[in-house]
């Protein structure tokens, strides 16, 4: 909190003083090399020390500290460091944060390994029967645990950053998913279903994708989707504080689908993360189901999404 309200200070200053004296300027460089010093650099060290893989493993809950934290490390390092592209910048910084974090968990959480019986389990209607469903989400309970807690963590510090930074410096911070939104503040510019469906798709199948071939680097796709989240509801908490237009007259009707679309993203992430601790036979029958219910979660998604924008155009 003291490091967020320095940089804020730092912030009004630069924007409201137009000529200031040579002294004046010395200390806010100076003041600008310890933030940076102390928020990029001892800060984390200090971090890590005290929340670890085992802390982790004990208290999943955790890594909604850990989100919150590196998200906002990484935009205070994204805006010293390369201002110009920051609002991209800042979830590279923050996912590599996380990362090393995701992948030792991702390398201790080895299950036991488990029969599957072949002939059972061909059969569609028992991938998803309730009792397959709960023993492979117990299995894997941490992991999921931990991802959820992750996205939830970085999701209301960006809402939060949106919400409280000057409008001139939070549209700065955040073009680039500012730009996704349409004039009338509506994420996609057409209620069609498919148009809607290939988007979250392609979305699934990067996470998945980059959990197989970089152990946790689904993470960015994650920390991407929470900072649209975040401006997104970000967006009516801004107007409550600085009296900006609402991008939604009414934001509830934008929960339901977003929820099972996070949800799609975060079980192809999963799924995508079990393979990377082998290729056993009953990881990968696991992997599979989490995989396809992200997929009919996505199509669910969209019907929903699709549904309510018909609605309200």
């Amino acid at each position: 909190m003291l490091i967020f309200l320095l940089f804020y200070l730092h912030l009004s200053i630069k924007k409201f003083i137009y000529n200031p004296c040579k002294v004046l300027l010395i200390l806010m460089d100076i003041s600008s090399l310890l933030i940076f010093a102390f928020g990029i650099v001892l800060l984390p060290l200090v971090f890590t020390r005290m929340i670890n893989v085992g802390s982790l493993r004990k208290n999943p809950y955790l890594a909604l500290v850990m989100a919150g934290f590196f998200v906002l490390i990484g935009f205070i390092a994204a805006f010293f460091i390369f201002s110009s592209a920051m609002s991209l910048i800042m979830l590279a910084f923050s996912s590599l944060l996380m990362l090393p974090f995701l992948i030792k968990l991702l390398e201790k959480e080895v299950p036991e390994e488990r029969t599957v019986k072949n002939k059972k389990r061909n059969r569609l209607y028992d991938w998803f029967s309730p009792s397959n469903l709960s023993r492979i989400f117990e299995r894997h309970n941490l992991l999921i645990k931990v991802y959820i807690f992750l996205f939830f963590g970085m999701a209301p510090e960006y809402a939060l950053l949106f919400a409280v930074l000057q409008p001139s410096i939070g549209d700065y911070a955040f073009q680039h998913q500012l730009s996704l939104f349409g004039p009338a503040g509506q994420f996609f510019s057409s209620d069609i279903f498919s148009q809607i469906v290939e988007n979250n798709l392609q979305i699934a199948i990067v996470s998945f994708a980059l959990s197989i071939f970089y152990g946790a680097g689904s993470i960015l796709i994650l920390n991407y989707n929470a900072s649209i989240v975040g401006v997104m509801y970000g967006s009516s908490f801004r107007t409550l504080i600085w009296g900006t237009p609402l991008f939604y007259s009414n934001i509830l009707l934008y929960i339901p689908h977003t929820v099972i679309e996070i949800t799609a993203y975060l079980l192809a992430a999963v799924a995508g993360g079990l393979l990377v601790k082998g290729l056993r036979k009953d990881i990968i029958h696991d992997a599979a189901v989490l995989f396809a219910l992200s997929i009919i979660l996505i199509l669910l998604g969209g019907y929903v999404e699709s549904i309510m924008l018909a609605g309200i155009a």
